[in-house]
């Protein structure tokens, strides 16, 4: 490099390897990277300048793994020469970096590629008793040994370990029991005895790295099961997780578990894998596996495999996980110490608190994320299936120390509502977000509504006409005296018929419910009430305690209108007088009506569960008539006691102002004129298997009976609502 100008040049580098010296004179950068230095080294720059201009070229360094090649084998036996390589026969010297390693009582069969890199070795030898600096073999034992790629051993599950798919290994496989000495794991530099013995079907696997020292072992140890142990001084036991998490990191580590182990992580109850666990650190001896989030020095940690843990939430109670998959990494510093985690749970309700309305239908995929201080938050992602009201949600449900919560969706396209849920001590809260345009189709919901109206009305004007006389009613208390025993004989078979009515429909009720019952863990739903009681026995049964709850809230009514009418038959005009003003005024009290039903039964295996609760609240007055009957008990003692005015019934049904006050109500919610009521807001509760739904209009909450998480049953009970509010 030269300057046309003569001007004396600097150079200077960005991005230098670790293992490379640089010359700031003339640029040079040079070195011999060790193993330890494997993988990339990119976007090195070196930049030279006359202190005017400069000049920059970009770079990347790739360091390899180191190859064997024939010159690092010898042999004190025979050699046969083959096409690729050679047969050695006796014993076999291989030499790395000045260190011998020595196969005695080798047959093995040696091939090189056409630069003399070793590319196979297959045969057998006893194996060296000094496998590395960290196990030892105690005895001589003699068996087969072949060199696999990493991507040969990463493509058989079976050997237990996913390695650089670029080193080469000796493999070595067992039939017999070995018993060797490994270093300690606690770090004390102590060495302890162990036996490995053959797993169930299999071979005991033996991994060396030829270039590091690395060292892998699969069997089956007494009292601790089928476990596999890795150790790589250089920290090249790569880790990558099963599931795609981002949180999660990928690296490489110096130490590997597989079995099935526990961690001390303080948030869970109970943490167990069965699986692998790596380990980042160069002195991860001194970590204490146990409890890893509370140890003082620096490392990583990765896990793949199934587990099984349990945790506790403030107000809820302990959840309990069988994890069908798990990938997690723990990353310990001086400035912080979390652990991120994704899990899989099977599709089953094993770990859905017994009063929760909702449960997983479909695969649930957790993503976790803990810190050292005991705090978490996780996301549980599923479809779930809601049971009251009955529904499906796709959404996540989100766990924290102190609050569970579930957001999702319900309804799809332009009908899809959000849906959030907050559980605690044994009762669920749920607000209903309505769909974009829901607001804005209220008028057209509300048109319908009353359209609905006029066609009830239409339909009840037409019964009632048919079914009532057309009788003359003289205004005075003869007339009344005349009349009252002919209107009170009519309605009494009416009033009497409502407890076999009540009893009809929760009869029907009770069969309904236990037939359509229903518990779906795994996603495949179920009626565990059907085998174990009779549905119209049962439905007999509770039909005759609502007969006699009906027919007892119906004794005073019939009461007072057979003492109203033997007081028009037999008493004087005084005392009759006195007995209409008594049944206006019982009238006016009773223009709202409210009577709730509740049933239960206790069933064998599951519990006492409501079968029945209703609350039934009419205004059976409308305000305007009530004003009306406050009007006439105010002015009963002005009656005269025979008069010539009178007025027949189908004048009373003509004058009715209902259906004007419909079509009204329409024309004004036509033409945008109608105050229709903004809405609030939606949700439900559920406790102890009981569902209340509501609707907020104008700031005021009305209790409603129909399925708020169906879009287009809410669309139709809200226009009802803001119906009656109209008219």
């Amino acid at each position: 490099v030269f300057d046309e100008d003569g001007d004396n040049l600097s150079f200077s580098i960005t991005n230098k390897p670790a293992w490379a010296e640089f010359d700031a004179f003339d640029g040079t950068l040079s070195g011999t990277p060790e193993i330890i230095n494997y993988g990339k080294n990119p976007d090195i720059m070196v930049t030279v300048s006359d202190g005017t201009r400069s000049s920059s070229l970009t770079f990347s360094v790739d360091v390899l793994p180191i190859l064997l090649s024939r010159k690092n084998f010898s042999s004190e036996g025979t050699m046969t020469p083959t096409a690729d390589g050679f047969q050695s026969q006796g014993t076999l010297v291989m030499t790395i970096g000045g260190e011998e390693k020595r196969f005695e009582e080798a047959n093995l069969q040696l091939s090189f590629d056409a630069e003399g890199n070793l590319i196979d070795l297959v045969g057998e030898t006893i194996v060296p008793k000094q496998v590395s600096d960290n196990l030892s073999i105690d005895a001589e034992v003699k068996t087969t040994v072949g060199l696999f790629t990493g991507a040969e051993i990463n493509a058989n599950p079976d050997l237990g370990i996913t390695l650089k798919d670029d080193f080469l290994y000796f493999v070595y496989f067992f039939n017999q029991s070995l018993d060797v000495t490994i270093g300690n794991s606690s770090g004390s530099g102590t060495f302890d005895s162990l036996t490995l013995e053959t797993p169930l079907g299999g071979e005991i696997v033996l991994i060396t790295d030829p270039a590091d020292i690395f060292t892998y072992y699969f069997a089956a140890i007494p009292f601790v099961g089928e476990a596999g142990v890795g150790l790589s001084n250089n920290g090249f036991i790569p880790f990558v997780p099963q599931l795609d998490y981002p949180e999660l990191d990928s690296f490489d580590g110096h130490m590997l578990d597989k079995g099935s182990f526990s961690l001390g992580i303080k948030i869970f109850d109970l943490l167990t894998i069965s699986g692998s666990r790596i380990t980042h650190q160069p002195s991860f001896t001194e970590i204490d596996l146990s409890a890893p989030l509370a140890s003082a020095i620096e490392y990583k940690m990765g896990i793949n495999g199934d587990a099984k843990f349990a945790l506790s939430v403030f107000g809820i109670g302990l959840f309990s996980f069988d994890l069908a998959k798990t990938s997690a990494t723990l990353d310990v510093g001086l400035d912080r110490q979390q652990m991120a985690m994704q899990t899989v749970v099977a599709p089953d309700v094993s770990w859905v608190p017994s009063w929760f309305p909702f449960v997983p239908a479909t695969e649930t995929v957790g993503d976790w994320f803990i810190n050292g201080d005991g705090r978490f938050n996780a996301s549980l992602r599923s479809t779930f299936q809601t049971l009251l009201p009955k529904a499906t949600l796709k959404g996540s449900m989100k766990l924290a120390p102190d609050a569970v919560t579930l957001a999702g969706t319900v309804g799809s396209g332009d009908k899809e509502m959000g849906v959030t849920a907050v559980f605690g001590n044994s009762r669920v809260e749920v607000e209903i977000d309505v769909y974009a345009d829901f607001s804005s189709g209220i008028s057209n919901t509300v048109t319908t509504a009353l359209d609905n109206k006029l066609d009830e009305l239409q339909t009840a004007f037409d019964n009632l006409q048919q079914a009532t006389a057309d009788y003359e009613l003289e205004l005075s208390l003869n007339g009344l005296r005349a009349a009252l025993p002919v209107i009170i004989d009519a309605a009494l078979p009416g009033i009497n018929a409502v407890p076999g009515s009540v009893r009809d429909a929760v009869d029907t009720a009770v069969v309904n419910y236990v037939n359509n019952y229903e518990v779906c863990p795994l996603g495949f739903c179920s009626n565990p009430l059907d085998p174990l009681v009779d549905e119209n026995k049962l439905g007999n049964e509770k039909g005759d305690v609502a007969r006699k709850i009906a027919a007892d809230a119906i004794k005073p009514i019939i009461a007072a209108l057979t003492l109203l009418k033997n007081t028009a038959s037999q008493a004087d005009d005084d005392i009759f007088r006195a007995a209409i003003k008594n049944a206006l005024q019982q009238a006016y009290n009773a223009r709202t009506f409210s009577k709730k039903i509740t049933i239960k039964h206790k069933f064998p295996l599951v519990g006492t569960i409501t079968v029945y609760n209703k609350t039934i609240t009419r205004t059976v007055i409308p305000k305007a008539n009530a004003d009306k009957i406050k009007l006439a008990l105010d002015n009963v003692d002005n009656i005269e006691i025979s008069s010539n005015l009178k007025i027949s019934a189908q004048q009373i049904f003509d004058a009715l102002p209902v259906e004007s006050a419909i079509n009204t109500a329409k024309q004004e919610v036509e033409q945008g004129l109608a105050k229709i009521p903004s809405l609030d807001g939606v949700g439900y509760t559920v406790e102890t298997r009981l569902y209340t739904a509501y609707v907020i209009l104008d700031g005021k909450r009305y209790e409603v009976n129909f399925n708020v998480l169906d879009p287009a049953e809410l669309a139709a009970g809200i226009g009802d609502l803001i119906t009656d509010q109209l008219i």
